[in-house]
């Protein structure tokens, strides 16, 4: 398991100084909103809200599309639309990313099961993740390393 631990530490230290993996020392805010307006969220802080990264809660859409492959149809339909379309799923870490302004949630970096279809008879597949990665449990090793590094 250490050798696994440290190939995946050897393989993120190269990928993190590579243009292909996003940058995790910063929040995705930042990334994608820039430092100008992360200061006006704290600059415009009150008692009642104030200034933080994070602008609100993961919203129900975005939830359930990170756990679609483990979410039961039924309710899928419920929150996400009601004509199930597995094409309108992401179906890689790289289309989920640009997808979604949102971090990822924890399971990203310590379930491999949430990339795992349950779903491949209604045609959404398992997540595609990076050839480095090729299992879902060597992608979130990978991915975890990535952000303790």
């Amino acid at each position: 398991a250490s050798s696994a631990a440290s190939s995946s530490s050897a393989a993120a230290s190269s990928a993190a100084s590579s243009s292909h993996f996003r940058d995790l020392s910063k929040t995705k805010f930042r990334l994608k909103k820039g430092d100008m307006q992360l200061d006006l969220t704290f600059q415009n802080a009150t008692e009642d809200t104030p200034g933080h990264h994070v602008t609100e809660a993961l919203s129900d859409v975005t939830y359930f599309v990170y756990k679609a492959r483990r979410t039961p149809i039924s309710l899928l339909k419920l929150v996400v639309r009601s004509n199930f379309q597995p094409n309108e799923y992401p179906h890689s870490m790289r289309q989920m990313y640009h997808w979604t302004p949102d971090e990822c949630i924890p399971e990203f970096y310590c379930d491999g099961e949430v990339l795992v279809s349950e779903h491949i008879q209604h045609n959404l597949p398992h997540i595609n993740t990076p050839s480095i990665t090729p299992t879902p449990e060597t992608f979130i090793s990978f991915h975890r390393v990535l952000l303790e590094s």
